[in-house]
């Protein structure tokens, strides 16, 4: 009895507690519930009976928060309180998904313990319209560029987790990187498996075997988070990739201010050219001992040998000049000139040149003298119609602009071989081709080469002036230049 009393007893001492509420979330608003991309996002919140509160942001694939310092805030990552009841957030959004969007915004008020309660959350849901350009800038080296150059391509983002890097395909180019790797990049496909940097730059370069430029495109698209890309929102840039063929160059125009075919010792003669596909020209000038030439280009002057490149460096791919002749002869001496392109990958094609030949007539004799050498018909005019082909293209001859007629008698009077070039070679070449058992290849150019000397041999053979063992065996000698001047007075 007396254990029950004081059992009693003791109850009654205990306090009494009185059953509290469940906290809750008294009031939970927003400024707009629909924003623009970079708008800012205002929020405020009270709890009830409750011990503080978490405001987080669940993550929504493509919607970045900054807060108003410009730090990123973290979505999934709770702000907790357990002192205050109510407070508000401003946050800018940013939606680089590419399409409307939205995300959720919650408060969880927490018990008196400080423990979230989730069951008095609440949520509000603010909808997002898309960033315009999530890739803000994006440029290249240039809008065109040669086989096998580098080239640079650049990119800038300030919102987005990165892009990734994808080339159009084209049969006929090839494409490395140094930051791919080994080997052929591989077209229309994400090139790196974690994506690239969103603002950065990569170093390309692109190999067309067409023989025409063919372009070739590149697209970055912009990443919403690790591994997951806006493909609505890409930015692309097109560059054209000139072929790795090296075209050969093409002499267009070679001519002179001058229409007489005699030029007086000593009188400045101005000249032009031009070609195409060169990477620039040069002048040579035809053998004659009597004869020595000053050519002046800019401020560069030259007074070559025979045969012999003019200037070095080269000259212009196109210009102007002056050529002044000085004759030691007593009589009229003729002297070619020509024009050789210079091929991209360097040295000079003679075949691709053209040349212009002159008779220089001595001070001694004066300009209006009769020039006592061969006749007028085989004296070439020089004109501008006389140095330029009607197509430079099928131009194989670097003396192919002074064609004379290969019924004219022709009289030899130089001695010629394999390297020799100018008039007197292309007329030898003319004699030749109309016996086509001594010549059956008929190149005429002007230049003393294989075939030529093949011929001459041929020649030497049916007339029995030379044989293997012969010296002077496919070149023309005092012989041979005797038999060529008996044969061409022969066919008159």
């Amino acid at each position: 009895m007396k254990y029950i009393l004081f059992l009693i007893g003791f109850l009654f001492t205990l306090p009494v507690y009185a059953y509290a509420a469940d906290p809750s979330v008294a009031s939970f608003i927003a400024g707009s519930y629909s924003l623009k991309s970079g708008q800012s996002a205002s929020f405020a919140w009270s709890v009830a009976s409750a011990g503080g509160y978490s405001f987080v942001i669940p993550c929504t694939v493509g919607i970045k928060f900054k807060k108003t310092d410009g730090t990123i805030f973290p979505c999934d990552t709770p702000i907790n309180s357990v002192s205050t009841s109510v407070d508000g957030i401003d946050l800018s959004v940013w939606n680089l998904s590419g399409a409307n969007k939205s995300f959720t915004a919650r408060v969880i008020p927490k018990d008196a313990m400080g423990a979230d309660y989730p069951l008095g959350r609440q949520d509000i849901q603010i909808s997002v319209a898309p960033v315009a350009e999530p890739i803000e800038g994006l440029s290249g080296t240039a809008t065109s560029t040669p086989s096998q150059t580098p080239y640079t391509l650049s990119w800038s983002g300030s919102l987005i987790d990165g892009v990734n890097l994808s080339i159009s395909c084209a049969s006929t180019i090839r494409t490395t990187s140094t930051s791919y790797g080994a080997g052929e990049i591989p077209c229309n496909t994400y090139l790196f498996t974690d994506g690239l940097p969103a603002s950065g730059s990569i170093p390309l370069s692109f190999n067309n075997s067409d023989p025409f430029a063919q372009n070739i495109t590149m697209t970055l698209t912009p990443m919403m988070a690790s591994g997951i890309y806006n493909g609505m929102q890409t930015k692309s840039m097109t560059v054209s990739v000139e072929s790795n063929i090296i075209p050969d160059p093409i002499t267009t125009t070679f001519s002179v201010s001058t229409t007489t075919e005699r030029i007086p010792d000593g009188v400045p003669i101005s000249f032009s050219w031009a070609t195409e596909k060169s990477a620039g020209a040069n002048l040579q000038i035809s053998c004659n001992e009597n004869i020595s030439v000053l050519f002046t280009v800019g401020s560069a002057s030259s007074t070559p040998k025979c045969g012999v490149i003019a200037f070095d460096p080269r000259i212009s791919a196109s210009g102007t000049g002056t050529v002044v002749f000085t004759n030691k002869s007593a009589v009229s001496e003729q002297i070619t000139i020509m024009l050789v392109p210079e091929r991209k990958t360097g040295g000079f094609d003679a075949t691709r040149g053209k040349d212009i030949s002159f008779w220089i007539v001595p001070k001694t004799i004066g300009a209006s003298a009769t020039v006592a050498t061969p006749t007028s018909s085989a004296i070439p005019t020089v004109t501008q119609a006389s140095i330029q082909t009607s197509s430079p293209l099928t131009t194989t001859s670097a003396i192919g602009a002074q064609t004379t007629s290969p019924q004219a008698k022709k009289i030899f009077t130089k001695p010629l071989a394999r390297g020799s070039f100018g008039a007197e070679v292309r007329a030898l070449q003319e004699f030749l081709k109309k016996n086509p058992a001594f010549y059956p290849e008929g190149i005429v150019n002007g230049n003393f080469g294989p075939a030529t000397a093949r011929a001459v041999k041929r020649l030497q053979e049916k007339y029995g002036l030379a044989s293997t063992k012969t010296p002077g065996y496919g070149s023309v000698g005092p012989k041979t230049r005797a038999l060529l001047n008996s044969l061409a007075k022969g066919t008159d």
